[in-house]
């Protein structure tokens, strides 16, 4: 979550712990589409369940790992390649991009940083929020079941992870 109350991510192009020399240190977010597990551990997890087409995948599963007292890092001394592209080669839907934001926040923030949230996705583009909130509002059995399997397995409290993410962001940024 960006300190400006929206709901974001973006790459730290800087070393977030420039003293620390160890080979990973820990991010907020997982970016980048490089990452290992185990298959058990992936499926403990749910995976990307309940998402739609493209957006909201790193911010979901470092949600999910945060939640269940993991961590996510960054190795220093790996390096991936990346192609980057000037559009995309197939539609970016964003509706299914703003029900993927919503998704993640109705299964994982309290419920005062969701409401702001919420109110803040909206502003961005009320025609695309009052559309994925509908499906949101459509796919809510799902949405209740996950949230009480997360309930069940969570070993961090909600407000914690917002803080966490908060400091992790201004370690990146205040370099």
């Amino acid at each position: 979550m960006g300190s400006d109350g929206l709901f974001k991510t973006s790459w730290c192009y800087t070393n977030p712990q420039p003293a620390n020399n160890d080979t990973c240190v820990e991010i907020a977010c997982i970016l980048g589409a490089a990452y290992a597990g185990s298959k058990d551990f992936w499926l403990r997890l749910h995976g990307l369940s309940g998402l739609m087409y493209y957006g909201g995948d790193e911010e979901l599963l470092s949600t999910k790992v945060w939640s269940i007292g993991g961590k996510c890092l960054l190795v220093k001394d790996w390096m991936t390649g990346h192609i980057y592209r000037s559009s995309f080669p197939y539609e970016v839907q964003s509706k299914e991009l703003f029900y993927n934001k919503l998704l993640i926040v109705e299964l994982f923030y309290p419920y005062k940083v969701k409401r702001n949230l919420f109110l803040n996705i909206q502003k961005q583009c009320h025609t695309a929020f009052e559309e994925a909130y509908e499906l949101l509002r459509k796919n809510y059995s799902f949405v209740k079941e996950e949230k009480m399997y997360w309930r069940s397995i969570s070993k961090r409290p909600k407000d914690d992870f917002v803080q966490r993410n908060i400091d992790l962001e201004h370690s990146c940024t205040s370099k």
